[in-house]
């Protein structure tokens, strides 16, 4: 069997990634998958948020995402995670003894998601992760009751009815 190794620079794969973005594809020096995914603030990461919110208000600590999402998402806690890329919320940095867990679970509310929650500030209704990271943000901007929709009320979750 023959396999013919192909050679690329460094700037040549750089731009045949850049230009495979949004589609995806494999990358030529290390053969992971690379995509720009596009990810949207949705119903279910506002409604955490606003749990969260009642919780900090309750005790301004950390919070453990089960709290925050059980009854919320039957999905996990993926969705609520990704408010970090708003800079919404923040994880409280895990114990390094701590071998069995990837995360330390925990989360609490930024002064941006405050503001958010109380309807003072919208923000960029997608932003674009590659590699974990925020690569960017779209420009439209939403605001917590755009993000709610038609399906819950917004003064009946702020009052955690």
């Amino acid at each position: 069997m023959n396999h013919t190794l192909q050679i690329v620079t460094i700037q040549e794969a750089k731009k045949f990634l850049k230009d495979n973005l949004k589609k995806g594809v494999e990358c030529p020096c290390c053969n992971q998958f690379v995509k720009l995914y596009k990810r949207k603030i949705n119903l279910v990461m506002t409604t955490c948020l606003i749990r969260l919110y009642h919780l900090y208000y309750k005790n301004p600590s950390y919070h453990h995402v089960k709290e925050i999402v059980s009854g919320i998402s039957d999905t996990g806690t993926n969705d609520f995670s990704k408010l970090a890329y708003w800079n919404l919320i923040e994880e409280k940095q895990k114990d390094p003894k701590n071998t069995k867990t990837r995360t330390s679970g925990y989360w609490r509310i930024t002064d941006k998601g405050l503001d958010f929650v109380l309807g003072k500030i919208n923000v960029p209704s997608h932003c674009y992760v590659y590699n974990t990271k925020v690569y960017q943000f779209s420009d439209e901007y939403v605001s917590i009751e755009e993000t709610i929709g038609n399906k819950f009320n917004y003064k009946k979750l702020m009052n955690n009815d």
